[in-house]
């Protein structure tokens, strides 16, 4: 199938290059009360990633890519990356605005408030990360997906380096 060209990110929205550490992050919560603000796990893993990148090549510019299911995961994670001297880049969601919400409680416990096209451009632009990815690999088919895109399009460009990884392990 084919996505609208509009809906995809924009080339302005791609960090990449040699001395660029990209690193994708995605966080899932699984539960509706969760509000998403319990990121610690996430954190530690951005940390320890951009420290392994780190001294495997040298780096100007740190990019992360946010997907998640919740807001409150989102914006701690672009407050996470801006202090480890990170750009932070996420999406602008289409589809988490109440108004536009007809869905069960069970899609949204499931998947939040941003599914549908929103689930689809998050991982069009995470997957563009190069050298990290972060995310409940146990728990979840979308990071499998994620790996497969960003091996995909690495393999593209000749990166033979191994993604540095890091697994969330909790549930909620």
């Amino acid at each position: 199938f084919k996505i609208r060209p509009h809906l995809l990110p924009n080339a302005a929205e791609i960090v990449s290059g040699p001395n660029v550490a990209s690193i994708a992050i995605h966080s899932r919560h699984v539960y509706e009360s969760s509000d998403g603000s319990n990121i610690a796990e996430e954190k530690a893993c951005l940390r320890h990633v951009l420290k392994l990148i780190k001294s495997q090549k040298v780096v100007e510019t740190c990019a992360v890519y946010i997907m998640s299911d919740r807001l409150a995961t989102i914006e701690g994670l672009i407050r996470e990356s801006e202090l480890l001297g990170c750009r932070a880049i996420v999406l602008q969601q289409y589809t988490g605005d109440p108004k536009t919400q007809h869905v069960d409680k069970s899609t949204i416990a499931e998947h939040g408030p941003f599914d549908k096209i929103d689930f689809i451009r998050d991982l069009a632009l995470v997957s563009n990360a190069e050298d990290g990815l972060i995310g409940p690999y146990r728990l979840s088919s979308s990071t499998f997906l994620l790996r497969e895109m960003m091996e995909h399009k690495r393999k593209k460009k000749g990166i033979s380096e191994r993604i540095v990884t890091c697994g969330v392990t909790r549930l909620n």
